[in-house]
């Protein structure tokens, strides 16, 4: 009978402690929440199974067999609090125990490079790249953020002023606020190119043959949300507390896979993408020291990239490279220093697979620190550890197929689709350039078929191209201009949708249509258009549902098309 009582007790007291400490987690979570607008914190899952759910809830930060780190804003812990289960509360890794070595002018960073800017001196910095080095650097102000904080771009070319048949490449860091250590590595990685054209032959071919745009703070409001003098108390998060690397669009996660609206920072990088179609990019991250490359979004055993092989290659490159500096170095996630992003764990929403699936931009995370903000005096370490292999991965952009597509009877350029036949899928295709007609297509070792189709133009496939190993081949394309109404291929990329609601699009550009005119089944004209322009759009709201036929009258033949309205 006293056992009984006594485990009763026993039990009793590790209920009270259990809650007692629960509710001191949840007060810590609070005053962070309060005070910061985010809070840190790690609890354990039973299998990883579990982290589909919850990176649809959290913002998981890294993973290491069933434990897991995450942050989260006030919104997103409340829903993690109603699945009960245990955390512990961290401290937030802006907040730092030391405060860091700053610096506010130009000279003073660059004496030693062991220092971090505050805002001014990274706004002085930038402005003195171009001011010293006029002809080959220009500071683009791509837009602000909720604190009018400017979003910067370094555009490095030896003529940064013209746009050239060369490929774009961009390089981001701290698009995670709390992880400067890679800033400061990007911006000297600028000066390093900028001071080292004259000198030295490979940065001269980079310069010379790509255009590259260096944004050192994608969330400047995260880096200095303590105030712009210090990057103490910095979030992951922005002005708004979300996390930007959460915040794209995703192709398992949808528009907004975080349900959260667009973020300036989020749409001032989409923009950017979708404008200026870069072939190649990396962005910089901290808290491990790994090279993850896509997907984020699946596991390998459920879908890899197209270009996995070369992902693996680069990747390992990359990782190699760097750990000649220390045999220790990249060894905290995996020992190889790269793995598949799913694989470690899995994030919807991350700006790499925004770019890889939706800008066909070849992406990849550099994780350049176990620690998100490295005392500033080993600074200069990272550099040495990470410098040679970001210059050999800018290089791989000048790899691979690259040519110009371009019409055959006006010599104009062509924006056309590039799809690597029995090899592309998931949008690893790429596209030429609408004003140059100018392409790039990263690619591993092999002989590959090339299919090329542009709107109101044949398809055209190229077989038997050859690529080599750190080499470029060199594939320009025509496509003819003499089409005919009785291609099927042509009057695919003419009309569309097809079936239809309330409107159909016809691009008759190199058709030279002379009349369009749409009946009902029962013979009834609808529509006739006998002063045909390059697009035609027809409002089909009134229709009813059912079929009709399209009669396409050019010079030399006609054609009819069964369309149907849903």
């Amino acid at each position: 009978m006293r056992i009984i009582v006594a485990s009763i007790i026993i039990f009793a007291i590790g209920i009270v402690n259990a809650n007692v400490y629960a509710q001191n987690e949840l007060s810590k979570a609070n005053s962070y929440l309060e005070n910061k607008g985010e809070v840190y914190f790690t609890f354990n899952i039973n299998n990883k199974e579990e982290l589909k759910i919850l990176t649809k809830i959290i913002s998981i930060d890294n993973v290491k067999g069933n434990s897991v780190w995450a942050y989260a804003n006030k919104l997103d812990f409340q829903k993690f609090s109603d699945l009960n289960i245990n955390y512990t509360v961290l401290n937030h890794p802006g907040d730092l125990q030391v405060e860091p070595k700053m610096f506010d002018n130009f000279d003073k960073a660059t004496n030693a490079w062991d220092a971090y800017p505050t805002y001014s001196g990274y706004l002085s910095m930038m402005a003195q790249f171009e001011t010293s080095y006029p002809s080959l650097c220009k500071i683009v102000q791509v837009g602000t953020t909720k604190e009018n904080r400017k979003i910067l771009f370094a555009k490095i070319s030896d003529n940064k002023d013209i746009r050239e048949q060369e490929p774009r490449v961009l390089v981001i860091s701290a698009i995670h606020g709390d992880e400067p250590t890679g800033s400061v590595t990007v911006l000297r990685m600028i000066d390093y190119l900028l001071s080292n054209y004259a000198t030295n032959n490979k940065i001269a071919t980079l310069i010379n043959n790509s255009e590259i745009w260096v944004c050192p703070f994608a969330n400047p409001d995260g880096t200095w949300s303590g105030g712009n003098n210090s990057i103490n108390n910095a979030t992951r998060g922005n002005a708004n507390n979300i996390d930007i690397n959460r915040n794209f669009p995703n192709p398992t996660g949808g528009l907004h896979p975080d349900n959260n609206a667009w973020q300036p920072e989020t749409t001032i990088f989409m923009n950017l993408l979708d404008s200026l179609h870069f072939t190649l990019s990396i962005n910089y991250h901290g808290g491990s020291e790994v090279v993850n490359y896509p997907f984020d979004s699946w596991i390998s055993s459920d879908k890899t990239h197209a270009d996995d092989n070369w992902w693996q290659t680069v990747s390992k490159m990359y990782a190699d490279t760097a750990k000649q500096n220390s045999s220790s170095y990249m060894t905290n996630v995996i020992g190889s220093g790269y793995i598949n992003g799913g694989d470690w764990y899995v994030v919807e929403g991350s700006y790499q697979d925004y770019a890889n699936y939706y800008a066909q931009c070849r992406d990849v995370t550099l994780e350049i620190s176990a620690s998100k903000t490295v005392n500033a005096a080993i600074l200069p370490t990272y550099w040495n550890y990470n410098y040679k292999s970001l210059f050999n991965y800018i290089q791989q952009s000048l790899y691979g197929i690259h040519g110009v597509v371009t019409d055959a009877c006006t010599g104009s350029p062509i924006r056309a689709k590039i799809e690597i036949l029995s090899h592309d899928r998931d949008s690893s295709h790429v596209f030429s350039a609408s004003d140059l007609g100018d392409y790039y297509r990263p690619i591993a070792p092999g002989t590959y078929s090339m299919k090329v189709t542009a709107s109101g133009y044949p398809a055209k496939t190229i077989n038997g191209i050859i690529v080599n190993s750190n080499s470029t081949t060199l594939v320009n394309v025509q496509l003819s201009c003499a089409t005919s109404l009785s291609d099927n291929n042509i009057i695919e990329n003419i009309v569309y949708p097809n079936p239809f609601t309330d409107e159909i699009i016809i691009n008759q550009y190199s058709i030279n249509l002379e009349k369009i005119v749409v009946y009902s089944v029962e013979g009834k004209e609808l529509y006739r258009n006998n002063n045909t322009k390059e697009l035609n759009k027809i409002n089909t709201k009134n229709w009813e549902a059912g079929i009709y036929f399209l009669k396409l009258i050019s010079k030399s033949d006609s054609r009819i098309i069964r369309l149907v309205k849903q």
